[in-house]
């Protein structure tokens, strides 16, 4: 599952970069109205909402493998990357709100990455909690009695 993560990761990462070199040289912002008549950079605008809604959706469900690679690997560019991304879709009110299934995710995603203050009532589902070792108990086993004297050995018959 790693090295596909950092495929993902690589490719979502090289897309979202373009894109915000398209979005920057015609001059769109997040608070931009929608460019329906400009296809270039709608195309550019879809790819960071999906590689944004991509990249939270993997994050969401493999917090722990996800955060690993992050350590691993220091992808510090990646990482900036992705906050300006998120930041980006958290202020298009038009497509992720919060009362729409995109604006939830992107919420869940922002307190993971602790960019926002996590909630109290927060919990990833996804993220392996440690169990709390058992605690030993004094108990021994007992072991079990054998009778003791002669005993008739079960019988072996070959065929």
């Amino acid at each position: 599952k790693q090295w596909y993560q950092r495929r993902v990761a690589i490719t979502a990462g090289g897309v979202l970069h373009s894109s915000f070199v398209n979005l920057e040289s015609s001059d769109f912002t997040s608070t931009s109205p929608f460019p329906h008549d400009q296809p270039n950079t709608l195309d550019s605008l879809s790819l960071i909402y999906e590689n944004c809604a991509l990249f939270s959706d993997i994050y969401l469900r493999y917090p722990d493998m996800t955060e690993s690679l992050y350590r691993k690997f220091k992808w510090a560019d990646f990482s900036d990357l992705i906050k300006k991304s998120i930041q980006f879709c958290s202020e298009s009110k038009e497509v992720f709100n919060s009362k729409n299934e995109h604006g939830k995710l992107l919420n869940l995603v922002m307190q993971e990455l602790q960019l926002i203050p996590k909630t109290p009532n927060y919990q990833n589902p996804y993220r392996k909690v440690l169990p709390t070792p058992k605690q030993k108990t004094d108990k021994k086993r007992e072991k079990k009695k054998l009778p003791r004297g002669p005993y008739i050995s079960k019988v072996k018959t070959e065929l």
